[in-house]
């Protein structure tokens, strides 16, 4: 009977189901701290994420500081529960934490498909970090962050 994951018969794990383990693990991580610190630069510089937000037209003018709020303590939440997830030795936690990565990513690549759908009047720049240039074509960071997703989605439904 042929068997569906990585995992032996007896419930120890393969060498490759161990590698493929660690490899995802460093991937989590790296997302991670790719989160936490994009949430902190924008913490630490709100106004200048803000008028970016702002200046992209797709979230109303009352609600821009909100939204900016949310999407920098989100990113750090999310970055801190998938760094702890990692830590916890447990397969489960990285799925799971790889799942809400993903999540994030694929929020972000929705809001980078709206911008190719309504520009921006005046090409800004997309907010991921400080001193970006302005944005040309939106599809790259749509492609990129949905590749993110995709990637990290892949983690959380891995069975190994």
């Amino acid at each position: 009977m042929a068997q569906t994951t990585l995992a032996e018969s007896d419930g120890s794990t393969s060498g490759l189901a161990r590698t493929v383990r660690g490899l995802a693990r460093v991937a989590v991580l790296c997302v991670a701290g790719l989160l936490l610190l994009t949430g902190a630069f924008k913490m630490q510089d709100r106004a200048a994420f803000a008028a970016i937000v702002q200046a992209q037209g797709l979230v109303p003018v009352g609600i821009v500081p909100l939204a900016v709020w949310v999407v920098a303590w989100g990113e750090i939440a999310f970055g801190v529960f998938a760094v702890w997830a990692v830590l916890q030795q447990q397969w489960v936690f990285v799925r799971v934490g790889a799942l809400l990565c993903a999540l994030v990513f694929l929020v972000f690549a929705g809001y980078a498909s709206a911008l190719v759908i309504h520009p921006p009047p005046v090409p800004t720049p997309c907010g991921c970090l400080p001193g970006e240039e302005a944005v040309v074509s939106w599809w790259p960071i749509v492609i990129r962050n949905g590749m993110i997703a995709s990637v990290l989605a892949g983690i959380g439904l891995l069975r190994v």
